[in-house]
This record gives C-alpha cells, structure tokens and sequence, in this order.
C-alpha cells in the first residue's frame, strides 16, 4: 500500500542547503543577511539594526524568536523540519 504525501516542489528556482544544526542554519541567514542593508531590514523586521548587526558578524549565536522568524521572512527563505 502507497502512501501519498501533501508535498509540493519549490514553485521558483532557487537553492537547497541542509542544516542539521542551529549552527548551519545561522551561517546560512549570516550569508543571505550581506546582501541586504541592514537599517532597512531592522525596520522592516521591527528590531534594532544594532540586533542584526550582531547576527550577521555572529556576535549573537541564536536570536530571539522575533528576528529569526523576521529574517526568515523578509529574506524569502524557506524552513522545512522533516522527521529522519
């Protein structure tokens, strides 16, 4: 008996990186953070630009909860937890 599964494909080109650590994770919004200025990321995202200063030289190794997710977001990245 086949199972079927609710996953769709990526709709738009792009890259996958596998992180199986919060390490991995943060070096991939680091690396993503240099392409953007950071005072327009911090009011779009509602936190200090001194905050994501901090991440993106990895002064902050886990940030709260309201810049990871903001970072997420406005660096149109997608996260997917799948069990191994």
């Amino acid at each position: 008996m086949s199972r079927s599964t609710n996953v769709k494909p990526i709709s738009k080109p792009g890259y996958a990186r596998q992180c199986s650590n919060a390490d991995d994770a943060m070096m991939t919004l680091r690396t993503e953070m240099y392409a953007w200025e950071i005072p327009h990321m911090a009011e779009d995202i509602g936190v200090s630009a001194s905050c994501l200063y901090a991440i993106r030289s990895g002064k902050t190794k886990w940030p709260r909860q309201k810049a990871f997710f903001g970072l997420i977001e406005y660096l149109e990245l997608k996260m997917l937890l799948v069990k191994p």
